[in-house]
């Protein structure tokens, strides 16, 4: 007699391995949706990261590796989103990011400090830090540095 099980065994078996097949599925989710196959595209980021800067109100977002796709141009308009005067938004280039980054269209990245406009001359990936400007009220500034040189843009926005 132990060895006959009935219908309502074999469906409580079935609902537990669904059960655990979920809850094994959330945590590959929430592990790979941190990691990122193709590189951030500077279009789509800056703007979510000068927002989460401007609505938080403090802090530095620092992005190690962000995609810069050649021929875009991304105007302070569009790194606003006309949630604060796009002449409250500078941009600059980290200290040590001359060969990338520059007002002149020698280089790969031509910025406009004020308001802040960035157009991209050739493809290239940078690292990138939004925060508060220091020293100046309600303004706000990107820094855009050399690739995986966290350090040198994070240093730039903190002053």
């Amino acid at each position: 007699m132990g060895e006959k099980r009935g219908q309502a065994f074999e469906t409580m078996m079935l609902v537990i391995s669904v059960i655990v097949a979920i809850a094994i599925l959330g945590i590959l989710l929430s592990f790979l949706s941190g990691i990122t196959i193709i590189g951030a595209d500077a279009e789509q980021k800056l703007p979510q990261n000068v927002k989460s800067i401007y609505s938080a109100g403090y802090g530095v977002k620092v992005e190690q590796s962000i995609d810069f796709r050649m021929g875009s141009t991304i105007t302070a308009k569009d790194l606003t989103s006309n949630s604060f005067p796009e002449s409250d938004l500078y941009v600059e280039c980290a200290d040590d990011a001359s060969a990338i980054c520059g007002t002149g269209e020698d280089t790969a990245i031509t910025i406009i400090e004020n308001p802040g406009s960035i157009f991209v001359n050739k493809a290239i990936k940078a690292s990138v830090a939004v925060c508060q400007y220091p020293g100046k009220d309600a303004a706000y500034l990107v820094v855009i540095g050399i690739r995986d040189k966290v350090a040198a843009v994070r240093s730039k926005c903190m002053g």
